[in-house]
């Protein structure tokens, strides 16, 4: 296991032990892939256990073993269709000796029906699982707003796959293309750059569109002296980069380029009288 990612297992348990809790339950993607390195692509039930005193292991759909081995060295219990993967994992909790309901929750990433299913599989009431005090959702995500070395590498790998995109989507800049072609262009180009995927869905906007920034991408043709908006990103590993860029086919219009002009020049601050 990586350094960083022991790291981040340590902290986790100290928030248990300061609280009087037996084990810790992840159930969110986003810090499920950050505890891990693997983030469940499916509907199925996926939990990581983290006993105060323990190594951890994580409850995934056998369909996902292979792919969870690739990402992770930790244990692995699996469960098949058709059977009760809460009834494994409160196997797993009372392992942790958490079966008394001394359980830290991920509470903002877990759904109503599992907090009720989670219960019944420890013959426990839902309420017995919601002690505020220990919700690990806010200590993970203040522990997430910290950036690692090895983070802070996939950030800007991230980052640095838009430049290759923004060069190939302006060379296929040019009057009769549509908004989907460049944005097939950008989201190409972040995939040939080595991206997992897009961080989010890409918008190009042409003409009047374009005023609006999270507008849909469309069937809209270039015209010369329209303005093309352009805001795309690339997801590594879970990492995710943003940019928004905005040019113009052929020459920019008087008035538009006034007012480029006016918005590039710096905010200069006024004194006090």
């Amino acid at each position: 296991m990586r350094e960083s990612m022991i790291r981040r297992f340590e902290a986790v348990r100290q928030f248990l032990r300061e609280r009087g809790m037996a084990a810790g339950l992840v159930t969110g993607p986003i810090s499920m892939r950050y505890l891990t390195g693997w983030s469940n692509p499916s509907k199925r039930f996926a939990g990581l256990v983290i006993p105060a005193d323990g190594e951890p292991a994580l409850l995934v759909p056998a369909l996902e073993v292979e792919e969870v081995r690739s990402a992770s060295a930790l244990r692995l219990v699996a469960w098949q269709d058709g059977e009760d993967p809460f009834a494994a994992l409160s196997g797993m909790l009372r392992a942790a000796g958490a079966g008394e309901g001394r359980i830290a929750l991920e509470q903002a990433d877990l759904p109503v029906g599992q907090l009720r299913r989670i219960a019944g599989a420890l013959g426990l009431a839902p309420s017995v699982l919601l002690d505020a005090a220990a919700d690990l959702s806010p200590a993970l995500s203040a522990q997430r707003e910290s950036k690692d070395e090895d983070e802070i590498a996939l950030l800007q790998q991230a980052a640095d796959m838009l430049n290759p995109a923004l060069d190939a989507a302006l060379a296929a800049i040019r009057p009769g293309v549509t908004e989907r072609e460049i944005a097939r262009v950008l989201e190409e180009a972040m995939l040939a750059a080595g991206a997992d995927g897009v961080a989010f869905e890409t918008h190009v906007l042409f003409g009047p569109a374009s005023a609006l920034p999270h507008g849909s991408t469309g069937a809209r043709t270039l015209e010369p002296g329209h303005v093309v908006l352009m805001d795309f990103g690339a997801q590594l590993r879970g990492y995710r980069s943003d940019i928004t860029r905005t040019v113009c086919c052929g020459a920019w219009p008087d008035e538009l380029a006034r007012c480029t002009t006016w918005f590039s020049q710096p905010t200069r601050r006024r004194s006090p009288p």
